[in-house]
This record gives C-alpha cells, structure tokens and sequence, in this order.
C-alpha cells in the first residue's frame, strides 16, 4: 500500500473509533430515557459516518453491520420504536464488533473473518418488531376512520363492532433470518446535510483541532526538555556576569522558554475525561451481569493530564471501578435492608492541587470489614495470627494491596484470583503515584490516587548532602525547616537512637541523607540543621541535608542501567552549572528507614517489640516534671489525634486494635495530636498520655528510693534533670482504673 493509502486508512481507523466512543456515550446517556429529535439524530449521524466511510474503504462486512444498525436507528428516530434497554443493548453489541473489525483492520489491512450473525439477527427482530407496530397502527387508523365515517341509515342492516386493538409490545420477534439473507439496500434513510434537523445542525459544533502524531508530541517534549536545560545554564552564567545585555537576554529566553515549555506541555494534556470515557459501560455492563443498580457520577472530568500519565492509569481506574461495583456496592436487596437506597452510587473525581491530580473512587456500598480482611489474610498465609491481632485497623484495611490477597469466596469472571490490587498500586506508584484506602465498615469505600501532572519536567528543591547535590520533587515537599533550638530547648529527641523532632505536636523520623545514602546506620543529628519535611505513603520524614539550593525545573531523565534497580532514586537531571544531580526517590528512602507502607508485606520495622533491658528506662515528659520507667514493660508508642481521647466507665479511653485501651493522663495533651506510651503489664495494657519522648537511655546512676511514693518508685539524675521512675500499676490503682477493659 502506497504511504498516502497508509496515512488515509489510519486517518479512517481514528475517525472511526472517535466516533464509535461518541456512539457509545450517546447510547450510554439515552437508553431508558426520553430522547429528543437532537439527541437521536447525534446517534444517527454517528453510526451513519462510520457506515459510510467503511463503504469508501470496501470494507464491507463492516459497512454491512453498521447499515443495519442505521436502519434500526431510523426507525427510532422515526417514532415507531423507542429506545429501549433492549434495543441499546444491541447497539452497543454492534459497537463491540465494529471495535473488534477496526482493530483487525489495524492488524492485518483486511476485515478478517467475523460472524456477527446472532447480531444481525437481534437487529432484524427489532426492526420486525417496529413493522408490526406500524401495522396495526395502520389498522387502528382505518378503524379510526371507519368510525368518524356517517352513520348509515337507520333501515340498513348494523354491522359488527369491530375488535378492539390491544397495545402492541415492543420487543424483539424471533425471526428465522441469516447474516446473508438481510438485505443491504433494505430501508435505507439518506441522510444529506439538509436533512439535518436545523437544531441538531446548530449544536454541531466546527472542530478547529489538527492530528498530530504523539511522535512528534514526545520530540517536542524532548527539545522543549533540551531548551530548558540550556536556559538553566545560559541562567547559571548571566547570574555572575556584569553584561548587562547578556542578562538582558537571559531573562528574556527564561520567559519565552518557559511560555514555550508550558505550550509544549498542554498540547500533551489530556482531560481525564478521556481515561473515564470507558467506565460508563463498564459499570452498565457489570450492573447486569451482577444483578445490581448501580449509578455512576463523574466529577471533574475536564481535569487535565500528561498523556503519558493518562494511559498508565487506565488499566488501574478500571480495576478500581471493577472492584467497586462487584466488593463494594451491596446487592438491592442486601441495600433495602440496610435501609439504603436500592440503587449504589459510584463516584469518580479528580481535582488538581499541589502540581499533582488527586483521583478518588467512591462507593456507598458496605465499606471494608476488617475482621473479614484479618480472617481472610490469615488463611492466605500472608500474616501470621499472632501478627494479625497486633495490627491496627488501618493497617488491616491496607492488606487489600498485599499480593494475592482477596476477600472473594469464589472465582468468577469479575474477581477472586487475587490479582488486581498490588497491581494496582504498583502501577501507580510507578509513575510516582500513590494509594491510600478509607473506610467504614456498613458505609462505603474511598480509594484516592494522588499522581503527577506529567513526569517529563517539574519543579524541585536542590539540596546538599556529602558534597553532592541532589533533586527533591516539590511534589513530595511538605515544607522547609532549620532546626536551631535556644540553650536549654530540645531539638532532636531520640527514640531507640533513631533521631526524630517534634513539629507542632507531630513527630517526624529524621534521616541524615549523607547516612542513608551511603548504606550507613542514621547517626546523631549535628545541630544547627536543615530539613526537608516530606511525605510518603502518608507519613512524613524528615531529610537532614548539608544545605539548601535554589527550587528550578528540572528535566528527568532516566538512570543509566548500572543504578537504575537502586530504588533511592527515581532518575537523574542536568543542573545549571553543566552537573549531573541524582532526584531522591522519596518512597524508597521512607522504604529504607522503615517507615512506608506500600510493602506487600505487612511487617514493619516499627511493629516489632522494643528490646528489653532491665537497666534501660524510657524518659517521657509530663507537665513540669520528667518521668521514667522500665522499657520492658513499653509495648508500643503511639499517636493518636486528641479527639481520639474519650470517656466511657468513667474513664479516658481510646479505640485501640479492635478494643478500648484505658488512658492514664499524665500529661497536658495540649496539641492536636497526643503521644500515648502503651504499658503493658500482667497480661494487661494501658496507655499512658504524656507531653513528649526525651530519650531511651541505660541507667547507670543508683535509683533513690527515699523519694518513693504512690505511683513512684524513687528517683534518680538523667541529663542533668531530677527523673521519677513510676509505677504504672500502682498509679493506675490510684485512679481507681482496674484495667480489666483489655483483654
């Protein structure tokens, strides 16, 4: 085939399939409804181009489908039948084979072979059907007439009323009829461009876009990238020149590359309506096959996308909305009970913020059972029993993503293979995505994807560490801080050596980047320092650098082989100044310290036991005085947000591993979110509310017991502070708290 013929038929073959999706909409959004003059002739005009252009290539099995399906929809559109479930059901089958026939098209240049025969054969029934209303409309209008005629005269012999004519139902009639033997010339409309109705001629609306082959898009792309870098440098060198004029140029090609660069980028946005324009039938189709009702929303679906970004997260949205209509969303009769709505509601959003797309699904369905997660986690060899009773509810809800995990009883067609979740969040984390997961059990499910707006440039913080410089993605950047605490002021406490520093109630796991980059344990935390607060997984880390650098746009490229399997960097960019800086991989350095979450492993670092040392105390504040007590008897330290704190029995308690967990308060709590020491004893466990963690240390000062009294069993010297080892139990008596509340 010459290259015009080749560029035609690709032309056709895009043509061809935006139509089909503006087909498939249309019928998505009429079926079931009273559908106007306008909106049936959209349908009409569109089935009718993809009939007609597959007629100019000859290929005629194509053209063969499509026409009968038109006749079908002149019909419609001619009042005789109306636009049934039924009938849009085999529309969009029609819509299916003429996808499949395009996409061997696309394979081989030829239609291939493809029996539609049971297709044509629905279509014929329904047009059968439609000449059977006509005909008895014709029927009632002769008796009609036969009535209003004058009656005859009075000596003339009465004739026989005739019959009434019961009304006529619409449906399919079985017709006997082959693919060959309907006709191809059969009751063909003409539709001219005057025919149009005038209404539906003035919502068409005249297309001012041109196709470019994304070839070009991403050459583009890689120049735009090539120009930016150059400008970084050209910026790097104006900076210290005295050359007016060559700073003059400078700024001038600063903002023509930047304004070419954000152009650049748009013609690669896409709205995320497009990744959506498949759910829709998705969710009809699923609706049927499960025996549900199920409504779909979508919510900002204008909301733009790299290109590149949009296609990876096709498959992820799908499963999404998959899993949501088949786990999510209660059967009718299941809802009723619930007194719920009998039809569920699925909700798709996106929203820009923060130079990332926020994307949530959803569903009022009966939410996440954690004990079905726990029991079903178990039974799949993915924790043990003892683990599983130690996790919090949150951490049970997040199993979901664990590889091979499902709640599905049996396999069927829709789930159940244990395949589909840890895909899912792996694929988007890929892109530099992440998922987290809401729910409450009875009311319904909330999974949001936070991704990128493109990963071909982005702004980030260049910072210092060890003599080397490295990029922070902004989007990964909660803020900025230089810790320099006054004399007698604590900066960085630590907690098991492990540094952390606590912001406005909030404790955050410090790592010295120069350490953790260099496969060497986190050492002590030299003050005055610089921090890079940032998020992953939902929890902050603090990066203690050597300093801070200007933010810039930087353009990423990919890591050269020999580093590319190291998961502390996410690629590589180009500064200014002609160097190669390596972009932290935020993830992979929460992974490296323990701290995220996106393992398909449930374990965690901080889930384990704290050693016990007879010698080693844990120190604590609390008001205006320092306490202490054995490590041996700390299970766990938490945080827990102030609101959590309530009463029930006449005590302080919060919710705590499927339980109540009484709270001791020994501390003011004043900030939003409080720190609870968990003490467990005698089988026992309850929590203490203190201000803040000092330090874990081993004491090797004697214990004055001659301060002792109810709930302190003496007092010693620690850091130059007079400290209180108490007693937990007693003081737990004190209060008249008999911890008999956890098991």
């Amino acid at each position: 085939m010459l290259s015009d013929d080749a560029d035609l038929l690709r032309e056709f073959l895009v043509e061809s399939r935006e139509n089909l999706d503006r087909l498939e909409n249309e019928l998505m959004s009429y079926e079931g409804q009273a559908t106007s003059g306008d909106m049936l002739a959209a349908v009409f005009r569109s089935m009718h181009t993809v009939k007609g252009t597959a007629g100019f290539f000859g290929f005629d099995h194509l053209q063969h489908v499509t026409h009968i399906a038109e006749n079908l929809l002149g019909v419609i559109r001619d009042g005789a039948l109306a636009m049934t479930v039924p009938i849009a059901s085999c529309l969009l089958d029609v819509v299916d084979a003429a996808r499949s026939i395009l996409n061997t098209i696309e394979a081989t240049g030829a239609e291939g072979t493809h029996d539609h025969s049971t297709l044509l054969v629905q279509l014929a029934g329904f047009h059968a059907a439609a000449d059977i209303v006509e005909e008895a409309g014709d029927v009632a209008e002769g008796v009609e007439e036969e009535e209003e005629a004058p009656a005859p005269d009075a000596d003339a012999d009465a004739a026989p009323p005739a019959p009434a004519l019961l009304p006529v139902a619409v449906a399919p009639a079985p017709v006997a009829v082959a693919a060959a033997e309907v006709p191809v010339a059969a009751a063909e409309v003409p539709v001219a461009a005057a025919e149009v109705p005038v209404e539906a001629a003035q919502a068409v609306r005249v297309e001012s876009t041109v196709r470019v082959d994304t070839s070009v898009l991403d050459r583009l792309m890689d120049l735009a990238g090539e120009l930016v870098l150059a400008r970084n440098q050209l910026l790097q060198i104006a900076t210290g020149s005295a050359d007016s004029r060559l700073v003059r140029v400078a700024q001038r090609l600063d903002t023509v590359t930047s304004d070419l660069q954000g152009g650049v980028m748009r013609t690669r946005m896409q709205p995320i309506g497009n990744a959506w324009s498949k759910l829709p039938r998705v969710v009809r189709d699923l609706s049927g096959e499960l025996g549900k009702k199920i409504r779909l929303q979508l919510e900002g679906q204008d909301t733009a996308l790299d290109r590149t970004i949009l296609e990876a997260i096709k498959d992820p949205l799908t499963h999404l909305v998959r899993n949501a209509c088949d786990h999510g969303i209660e059967g009718t009769a299941q809802r009723v009970a619930a007194g719920k709505d009998p039809e569920g509601t699925l909700t798709l959003s996106a929203s820009h913020g923060g130079g990332h797309v926020a994307v949530e699904i959803t569903d009022d369905g009966g939410g996440i059972d954690p004990a079905r997660v726990r029991r079903r986690a178990i039974e799949r060899g993915l924790v043990t029993a003892e683990r599983a009773a130690r996790l919090t509810e949150t951490e049970v809800v997040n199993l979901i993503f664990a590889a091979g995990f499902s709640t599905a009883e049996k396999v069927t067609s829709v789930s159940g293979r244990g395949v589909g979740m840890d895909v899912v969040k792996t694929n988007v984390e890929a892109i530099g995505g992440t998922v987290t997961v809401r729910s409450r059990f009875g009311e319904g499910t909330t999974i949001r994807i936070d991704i990128p707006l493109t990963l071909a440039i982005i702004p980030a913080l260049l910072v210092s560490a060890g003599g080397q410089r490295y990029a922070i993605p902004e989007g990964a950047l909660v803020e900025i801080l230089r810790i320099d605490p006054e004399p007698g002021e604590i900066g960085v406490e630590y907690i098991h050596g492990a540094p952390v520093y606590r912001r406005r109630g909030e404790l955050i796991p410090l790592a010295v980047v120069h350490d953790l980059l260099s496969g060497r344990s986190i050492g002590p935390v030299q003050l005055p320092a610089y921090v890079a607060v940032v998020a992953a997984d939902g929890r902050k880390l603090g990066l203690v650098v050597d300093d801070l650098h200007d933010s810039e746009e930087i353009v990423v490229k990919p890591l050269a082989r020999q580093v590319h399997d190291i998961p502390l960097y996410a690629g590589a960019t180009i500064l200014g100044d002609g160097r190669v800086s390596l972009i932290l991989d935020i993830r992979g350095l929460a992974d490296a310290m323990g701290l995220s979450t996106r393992r398909s492993s449930p374990a965690r670092q901080d889930d384990a036991p704290m050693v016990s040392s007879r010698r080693a105390l844990l120190i604590v504040k609390s008001r205006d005085r320092r306490l202490a007590l054995p490590l041996g008897e700390v299970s766990r330290l938490e945080e827990f947000a102030a609101s959590a704190v309530e009463r029930a029995g006449g005590f302080e308690v919060v919710q705590y591993r499927n339980g109540l967990l009484p709270v001791l308060r020994l501390g003011d709590g004043l900030f939003e979110r409080v720190t609870v020491v968990v003490h467990s004893g005698g089988g026992r466990d309850i929590g203490l509310l203190v201000d803040g963690i000092v330090d874990v240390i081993d004491v090797e000062h004697s214990i004055d017991t001659s301060t002792a009294t109810t709930g302190v069993r003496g007092s010693t010297v620690i850091f130059g502070h007079v400290t209180d080892i108490i007693d937990v139990a007693a003081l737990a008596a004190e209060a008249g708290m008999s911890m008999r509340m956890v098991s």
